[in-house]
């Protein structure tokens, strides 16, 4: 028999048995209560009779008021009385208690007739004698009323005692029924336990046998052993697990490296690629492969580790490590990550967290970087922060307690009941904005598990998500705390705006042994001067030093500081951002200064403490040299004021960065610079403005040397490019730029040829000779595979990331033609193209685009149905992923009348 067989049987038992013993005790109570109703103490009968004594007591007051007080007024009130009481004595009669005092009722009855009668007669009488026989029907309505009241007394009294009689025997009666109750629920529970007994002897017991058998052969077939019993279900399983375990272990071992091992050469050779002479169109084709290479490869490994998991097959190392050397070298992996957002990335490690632990640091490594990389996704503005703190340490066993904190968009409740679930998101949707499988937080909870620890969330929607772990590590007993000199006449001082660096710099003083009172920290170095002054006997200043934006002020602040001093003698060390590099904004220092890169390292600081060790001194260079390469770089925005800063001194030049255009007009009038990078937005004075004042001069001075001028204008100001060249302006690019550009413009503007329009070619408007295309995709690097096979083709090429800027590019710019991805975020293709229709219904389209506007689906999905849904959406033709430039070329060329011929 099957599985459910013996469910049909069990379930049939139990519940024939529950409810016909359950409808014999309900009808048994039912009964019970009901008699008690009727015949009790407490039954509608007796109630009925009190009543009855009461209103006929009011009805008989009415009655003498009617015939002894001659107040005929109230003789309606007589009426009613009696039709109540003679509703009244109906309904006793109809009671079971007063089933044998049928003739005491109709007696009852009958006299409360017999006095309306005579109270009728009284009404009706006229005459002198009036009053007399008045009183003659007043004594005879007496007559009739006092044996009425004796008469329902009596009745009252005798069905009283009949009811406290009947009580004792509703009271056994339900003795009986509750004793049966007791009886049913014990047959009943008796019932169940044998079922249950026998379901799992024939159904449980088997799927245990199974389950066991198979843990305790950790799915290695040659030790898996097990009866094939039970039902038929239960044996087929046996039988097919049997055939698995042939064959997991090596799926895994074989796919493991079938599948790593040619997406590594892929991977090695394009790195060897682009270690060739490659032309710049060829290096974007090997970067976009190497990277596309590494993402599958970063997949594939969760896969096989989520895999491995599963099949408990991964094994933990146990192997002496630096967790701050760990710890660091995670944050400087993803410092590009968050210097591209602009984002602050800080780890702070408490100094009570022991040097030398002994773990897996690789698994430990992979859980950091991967939430880590979480908090990166989802943070546009603000920080992510990674901090460890020892919460226990028990016989050399630490436990430690892991956090990453964001200040990105939140995770609401419901979400955060299932991120840890394997192939779960938060937003599952097609069009999610930020991808990814949902398995890295699966991971990262089965390695902490592993571990010895746990995971877990803390989330505000709008405000930021922590992401917390706890693992337990064995202390490393080779491994020495630092120990610096306790010298109270040696100071060290740490000047930082940001509260994060201070407190990291704080934790990895206090963890070389140096005591926390003299460790000061400000957010400035004049918050430093008056705890200095404060102190006796410091002979010696250690001063950590972080100009985090670069301003050019920095270095007078510095010796302004040192001036102040005195005597004390200062050794400095300046902190440098691995991306940002500071040095390149702030030019030579004006005396021997160190360098710290961020994140520095506890060693390196521990070295520079003592005078030793490879910290490096600040890079000097040559003044004529770094006068020749002086480029002006005027932003208010202080990302990308540093970004172009950076791009620029680490293509070779030397950037000399200002926040407003009345800095930038006096630099540029006062300094020697080969070009100058504007921000078209400046505040006080505009990038325009600051560029037609120095063409003014350049026209009134002949002998000043032309300065070529960039613009930076913003994304939804295309029309600032016709007014940076008429302010005077050479070249033009929209915000958000990269570094690359930034460097390609400005080698441009310098590449030896004369200045003047004629050789910086402007981008006019469309006049139909080049057919436009609008590429609408999300994905970066399908933009740059369809951009190249178009641009290649002789189309000029447009991009959009969504929908919405879709909608809002058609609506201003002309185009020939929309490639239009399916599933994006904000708004998907779908609706898009809906938008693009009724757009053209209304004539809201740009001047001078075709209509109807030709849009070709491009998607990943190839399913039944799909190609209806895109032309029911309004596109006019479909094309499915991966893309192959025939075929886009193609479609693209059928759709577009004016076709450029390809090659």
């Amino acid at each position: 028999m099957n599985i459910k067989g013996h469910t049909g049987r069990l379930l049939a038992v139990c519940t024939f048995t529950g409810l016909g013993l359950g409808l014999a005790l309900v009808w048994g109570h039912r009964s019970v209560e009901e008699q008690a109703n009727a015949l009790g103490p407490g039954s509608i009968v007796l109630k009925e009779v009190e009543n009855l004594k009461s209103q006929l007591s009011s009805y008989l007051t009415s009655t003498d008021l009617v015939l002894r007080g001659h107040q005929t007024f109230i003789l309606n009130t007589t009426i009613k009385q009696q039709t109540q009481l003679l509703d009244l004595v109906r309904s006793i009669s109809m009671g079971s208690l007063v089933a044998d005092k049928t003739e005491d009722v109709r007696a009852i009855r009958s006299g409360i007739c017999t006095i309306q009668t005579i109270i009728d007669e009284a009404a009706v009488e006229r005459g002198a004698n009036r009053s007399d026989r008045i009183a003659a029907l007043a004594r005879r309505a007496e007559e009739v009323s006092v044996p009425l009241v004796a008469r329902v007394e009596r009745l009252w009294d005798q069905l009283q005692r009949r009811a406290r009689y009947n009580q004792d025997d509703f009271e056994a009666k339900r003795a009986l029924v509750q004793a049966l109750s007791w009886l049913a629920a014990v047959i009943y529970f008796a019932v169940v336990l044998m079922s249950w007994y026998w379901s799992v002897q024939t159904m449980v017991r088997p799927i245990e046998m199974l389950s066991l058998a198979a843990e305790r052969a950790q799915l290695h077939n040659e030790s898996f052993a097990v009866d094939a019993s039970g039902p038929e279900e239960v044996r087929r399983l046996t039988r097919n697990i049997s055939a698995f375990v042939r064959t997991r272990a090596e799926f895994l071992a074989t796919m493991s490296h079938e599948l790593r091992t040619p997406l590594n050469g892929i991977i090695n050779m394009n790195e060897l690629m682009l270690d060739t002479d490659l032309n710049e169109q060829q290096r974007d084709f090997a970067r976009a492969a190497k990277g596309a290479g590494e993402s599958l490869l970063a997949l594939i490994n969760d896969i096989l580790d989520f895999s491995k998991i599963e099949a408990k097959k991964l094994q933990l190392e146990s192997v002496p490590f630096d967790l701050r050397a760990l710890i660091d070298g995670s944050i400087e992996m993803l410092a590009g990550v968050a210097e591209q957002k602009g984002l602050e990335l800080q780890a702070v490690v408490d100094h009570l967290v022991p040097g030398g632990l002994i773990g897996d640091p690789t698994r430990l490594r992979q859980v950091l970087v991967n939430l880590v990389n979480n908090a990166l996704k989802f943070t546009s503005v603000g920080r992510v922060v990674v901090r460890a703190a020892l919460r226990g340490s028990v016989d050399g066993t630490c436990t430690l307690h892991f956090s990453v904190e964001d200040t990105g968009i939140g995770i609401p409740p419901e979400g955060q009941k299932t991120m840890f679930q394997a192939f779960q998101q938060v937003d599952s949707s097609t069009t999610r904005k930020y991808g990814g499988t949902g398995l890295g937080l699966a991971i990262c909870r089965e390695l902490t598990a592993l571990m010895g620890g746990e995971i877990g969330v803390q989330s505000q929607v709008g405000v930021g998500t922590t992401l917390w772990f706890t693992v337990r590590l064995r202390q490393d007993p080779t491994v020495r705390p630092f120990a610096l000199a306790d010298d109270n006449s040696q100071v060290v001082a740490v000047a930082s705006r940001r509260p994060l660096l201070r407190e990291r710099t704080r934790e990895q003083l206090l963890a070389l042994g140096i005591q926390e009172s003299v460790v000061l920290m400000g957010e400035t170095l004049a918050d430093l001067l008056q705890p200095l002054a404060e102190r006796a006997g410091v002979e010696t200043l250690r001063l950590v030093f972080d100009p985090y934006d670069g301003e050019s002020t920095a270095w007078s602040e510095l010796v302004g500081f040192r001036e102040q001093l005195g005597d004390t003698l200062v050794r400095a060390a300046v902190v440098v951002h691995p991306v940002r590099r500071t040095t390149s904004a702030l030019g030579a220092p004006p005396f021997t200064v160190d360098t710290l890169v961020e994140p520095s390292k506890l060693v390196d600081l521990r070295s520079w403490l003592l005078g030793e060790g490879s910290v490096a001194p600040w890079p000097v260079t040559e003044g004529a040299a770094a006068h020749d390469r002086r480029i002006l770089v005027a932003d208010d925005n202080p990302i990308s004021r540093r970004m172009v800063g950076d791009s620029l001194q680490r293509a070779g030049y030397v950037a000399v960065c200002v926040v407003d255009g009345q800095a930038a007009l006096a630099e540029a009038l006062s300094g020697s610079f080969v070009a100058a990078v504007l921000s078209c937005t400046l505040p006080h004075v505009s990038g325009f403005e600051v560029a037609r004042r120095i063409r003014q001069l350049e026209a009134e001075q002949p002998e000043r040397v032309r300065l070529p001028i960039l613009g930076l204008g913003a994304r939804e100001s295309n029309a600032h490019r016709p007014e940076c060249i008429a302010a005077g302006m050479d070249e033009m690019l929209v915000k958000p730029v990269q570094s690359d550009e930034v460097v390609e413009a400005v080698g441009q503007l310098l590449g030896g040829m004369p200045p003047g329009d004629e050789v910086f070619v402007i981008e006019e408007e469309n006049d139909g000779a080049t057919p436009r295309i609008l590429v609408v995709e999300d994905n970066q690097l399908n933009q740059q595979i369809m951009t190249m096979i178009l641009k290649k083709a002789g189309y000029e090429v447009a991009v959009a990331e969504n929908g919405q800027v879709a909608v809002d590019f058609v609506t201003a710019e002309v185009c020939d033609l929309v490639l239009m991805d399916c599933q994006m975020p904000i708004m998907d293709g779908f609706e898009a193209t809906r938008a693009i229709r009724d757009l053209e219904a209304h004539h809201g389209l740009a001047e001078g685009t075709p209509s109807p506007l030709p849009v070709i689906a491009v998607t990943a999905n190839a399913m039944a149905g799909d190609r209806e849904r895109c032309l029911e959406a309004g596109m006019d033709d479909y094309l499915t992923k991966p893309i192959v430039p025939d075929k886009v070329l193609e479609m693209v060329g059928r759709s577009i009348e004016r076709k450029l011929p390809v090659g």
